[in-house]
C-alpha cells in the first residue's frame, strides 16, 4: 500500500534506488547521499518495523528488496514507472532479500558493517529460492498487490521486466 500511495504522489514512479544507504545517514562513511527507498516510503507507513520480515535474524533491520533490475540494465534508471507494466500480476515488485552480498555480517557478507535500507536487485540477484530464512523459498510481492510464496522462478507467472515475461538477467 505504501508503494502505491508513494506512486500516486510521485507521478506513477516507485521510490528511487541508488546504492548503500544508512537509515538517517548523512552521506558519509559509505552512505550514499540521500535517503534509501525504504526511507522514502516511511511517511506512508510510519512503523519502521514493517521493513523487516519477522523470520529474519535480529541483526537484520531491512529484509526486503525492490525490483529495479530491468530498468537499471536497460536504461540505467533507478525507478519503476507503474504505467509501463504490461502484466502487474506477474511483475515482481518486492520480495524477501536473500542476497548474502546485501545482508550484514554475521548473516551475510555485505561490505558495510550496517544494514542498508536500500536493497535492490540492480546488480545483485536478490530473490533466491534455496537456503532462505523461510527454508526453500521467498515471499514475493507482485505489482498488483498480491503476495505469493515462491519456491522457484516460474516463467509463466513471474517477470522482472515491465513489458515481457523475463527473468532477472
Amino acid at each position: 500500500m505504501a508503494v502505491s500511495m508513494y506512486a500516486d504522489d510521485w507521478d506513477g514512479l516507485s521510490p528511487r534506488t541508488t546504492g548503500w544507504h544508512r537509515w538517517g545517514g548523512d552521506g558519509t562513511d559509505g552512505d550514499d547521499p540521500g535517503p534509501g527507498w525504504e526511507e522514502r516510503l516511511h511517511p506512508y507507513v510510519e512503523d519502521r518495523g514493517i521493513y523487516r520480515c519477522p523470520a529474519c535474524p535480529g541483526r537484520i533491520e531491512f529484509s526486503y528488496f525492490l525490483n529495479t533490475r530491468w530498468f537499471y540494465a536497460n536504461w540505467w534508471g533507478k525507478q519503476i514507472r507503474f504505467s509501463a507494466l504490461r502484466q502487474p500480476s506477474a511483475y515482481v515488485l518486492m520480495g524477501d532479500c536473500s542476497a548474502e552480498d546485501l545482508l550484514p555480517r554475521p548473516v551475510g557478507t555485505a561490505i558495510r558493517p550496517w544494514d542498508s535500507c536500500d536493497k535492490d536487485n540492480m546488480t545483485y540477484r536478490c530473490l533466491l529460492y534455496e537456503d532462505t530464512v523461510h527454508g526453500n523459498g521467498s515471499n514475493v510481492l507482485f505489482a498488483d498487490g498480491h503476495v505469493k510464496f515462491c519456491t522457484r522462478y516460474d516463467p509463466q507467472t513471474m517477470t522482472f521486466a515491465p513489458n515481457a515475461m523475463a527473468d532477472w538477467r
